[in-house]
């Protein structure tokens, strides 16, 4: 038995080359559906979407990479600050990647210079990410896989940097 979507036949796109048969087995025979094949995958140009993720991500990484060898807390103070005046961040110095390149790498309220290592850590974080996305959503469809690689890309740039920092 072969279902088709009304919609998707309403509109023309029931050409064989543009869909996927996905086959079922249940106890009362087999089933099979037909969808289109662009629901798949992610479209080419969402690895963009993966950068900034990344890049995200690695701004909380650099909280940790600040935090972790110094045995402070994750969760308290809850905002990020300056590690010179201890001045609360608010939203626009937060902003990954951007935020360094506007302020110029200075925090905006004591002027103090703010060491290049946070926006590489966030470069970087983001530019694996966004590998990482393009390599296992857009061109593979393995979301297990691109999550797994993910978290150990992250959890390997963390040791990274905080080894380069401290030598631990």
């Amino acid at each position: 038995m072969l279902v088709y979507g009304n919609f998707w036949h309403q509109i023309g796109l029931v050409d064989d080359f543009l869909w996927e048969i996905c086959s079922i087995q249940t106890i009362f025979g087999k089933i099979q559906f037909k969808f289109p094949i662009i629901l798949l995958v992610f479209p080419f140009w969402t690895w963009v979407v993966g950068v900034y993720i990344g890049a995200s991500i690695g701004s909380f990484l650099n909280a940790l990479i600040y935090r972790m060898p110094r045995g402070l807390s994750i969760s308290e103070p809850k905002n990020s600050f300056c590690p010179i005046c201890k001045h609360r961040l608010t939203f626009l110095d937060l902003l990954p990647l951007l935020s360094w390149l506007f302020l110029r790498g200075k925090c905006r309220h004591c002027g103090a210079k703010i060491p290049a290592r946070y926006f590489w850590v966030e470069v970087f974080t983001g530019g694996i990410f966004g590998a990482i996305w393009y390599q296992q959503l857009c061109v593979g469809e393995a979301p297990w896989r691109a999550v797994c690689l993910a978290i150990f890309a992250a959890a390997l740039i963390l040791a990274f940097f905080i080894d380069i920092k401290h030598y631990i």
